[in-house]
């Protein structure tokens, strides 16, 4: 769990390693939109779907909406150590 929070915070910092480090920023930015690229081609291809090539862009959005959940999620049950005592179910299912 703690690679993961390592990695999250890396990430959300990348606007300030964009400005720090511009040339190494930007050759790790590409090389890893070039990986989900390449993902995203093979998924498609192989499903034949091509909404899944269409929405690839997004994955680099969704990837920092993903990393700030994990570090919220984490610094409340980690390092606050809350716990949600209850299960949370939608009515119409019970």
């Amino acid at each position: 769990m703690g690679e993961g929070a390592f990695f999250g915070l890396l990430y959300l910092l990348l606007p300030a390693w964009l400005m720090l480090f511009r040339k190494f920023a930007f050759f790790a930015v590409a090389m890893d939109a070039s990986v989900l690229l390449l993902l995203s081609l093979t998924c498609a291809i192989s499903q034949s779907r091509a909404d899944v090539f269409l929405a690839s862009p997004l994955y680099l959005l969704l990837r920092f909406v993903d990393c700030a959940v994990f570090l919220f999620s984490f610094w409340k049950t980690v390092v606050l150590r809350k716990q949600i005592k209850g299960w949370f179910a939608v009515t119409r299912y019970l």
